[in-house]
C-alpha cells in the first residue's frame, strides 16, 4: 500500500474517532487562565519518503498553549494563524497544549512513550505539517480567544535561520520479538537526531504503542504483552532534535516547556514505513 495513501487512511479514522469528543477533553484536562501562554518554535521537516503526504522538506512547527498548571489554556482556543516570510498565512485550527488537535498530523502518542493513557486514543504529538518551504526569518503564530464576554490576544515568534539545519533521512528500526508479545527494536538515530519516536500500529491503523529510542542508545523494548501472536503490524518513526516526547502531555505539565533544541529550532524528520508479523 503506498504510504501517503495508506496514512491518509489512517487519518480519517483518527479524526472521525476523535469527533466523538468534545474539544474540552480531547488533548489534556483545559482549566482555562487568563495568565495563559502561547509558545512557538520552527524548524524543518525531512518528510523524503511521503510518510506524512507529499514528499519534500517543509517548515515544521511546535506550539504550546497552556495555563500556569500545565494544561491546555481554553476549551475554544480559536482559530490560530501562522504567519512568516514569503507571505507565509497559514490556518493552523486550534491549539491546545501541545500543538494541534489529537491526530490532526497523523500520528497519535500512545504507552508506554505517553503514559498513562487517556480515554480518548490517544494524545497529540505536537507537530504541525504546514507544507510551507523553510524560507529562513520570522514566523508569527496568534490567535484571538473569546471568552467571559472579552477578546483575548495571544501570539508567540520564532526564527528560522539561515541557513536552516535539515535532519537526515530517518531509518527504520529492525524487530525481533521475545516471544511474549514484546520485543526489541535496534536502530541507530541518524546525526543531529537526539530521539526517536517509534511508532506500532494495526492493520486497520490503530495505534498499538509508541516507544522512545533516545541518543546513544540503539536499542528500545515493547512490553511484554503489547502484541498479539500471528498479528500484523506496521512500524514507522519520527526522529526530532528537540524534546518531542518529554514536552508533551501528559509527560509534561510545566507551564512553558522546552519545545525547542540546543540549535533553537525544532527539526524532525521522517521515515518510511515497515511492516513485521509477531
Amino acid at each position: 500500500m503506498h504510504v501517503t495513501r495508506y496514512l491518509a487512511l489512517v487519518s480519517v479514522l483518527l479524526l472521525s474517532a476523535c469527533s466523538a469528543f468534545t474539544t474540552q477533553t480531547s488533548i489534556a484536562p483545559i482549566t482555562p487562565n487568563l495568565n495563559a501562554t502561547l509558545e512557538l518554535a520552527v524548524g524543518t521537516l525531512n518528510n523524503a519518503y511521503g510518510l506524512l503526504g507529499t514528499s519534500g522538506v517543509y517548515l515544521n512547527a511546535i506550539t504550546s498553549f497552556r495555563n500556569p498548571t500545565g494544561t491546555s489554556a481554553f476549551p475554544n482556543p480559536g482559530t490560530a494563524y501562522l504567519t512568516g516570510p514569503g507571505g507565509l498565512d497559514a490556518n493552523l485550527g486550534n491549539l491546545y497544549a501541545y500543538g494541534q488537535y489529537l491526530g490532526t498530523n497523523y500520528t497519535l502518542g500512545e504507552p508506554p512513550a505517553f503514559s498513562p493513557q487517556n480515554s480518548y486514543g490517544g494524545y497529540s504529538t505536537g507537530y504541525i505539517i504546514t507544507y510551507a518551504a523553510p524560507t529562513p526569518g520570522t514566523y508569527t503564530v496568534s490567535t484571538t480567544v473569546k471568552t467571559a464576554g472579552r477578546s483575548l490576544n495571544f501570539s508567540a515568534t520564532a526564527t528560522l535561520p539561515n541557513p536552516a539545519t535539515v535532519l537526515p533521512d530517518e531509518p527504520l528500526p529492525t524487530w525481533v520479538t521475545d516471544g511474549k508479545g514484546g520485543g526489541t527494536f535496534t536502530m541507530t538515530n541518524p546525526s543531529g537526531v537526539t530521539e526517536s519516536l517509534i511508532f506500532i500500529q494495526a492493520s486497520n491503523g490503530a495505534y498499538v504503542a509508541d516507544v522512545e529510542l533516545k541518543s546513544p542508545a540503539t536499542t528500545v523494548n515493547v512490553p511484554d504483552g503489547t502484541l498479539t501472536s500471528g498479528t500484523t503490524y506496521y512500524v514507522f518513526c519520527i526522529g526530532a532534535d528537540f524534546p518531542l516526547i518529554e514536552s508533551a502531555p501528559p509527560n509534561s505539565t510545566a507551564y512553558k516547556p522546552v519545545i525547542a533544541g540546543s540549535g533553537g529550532t525544532a527539526d524532525i524528520t521522517a521515515s518510511s514505513f515497515t511492516t513485521f508479523t509477531e
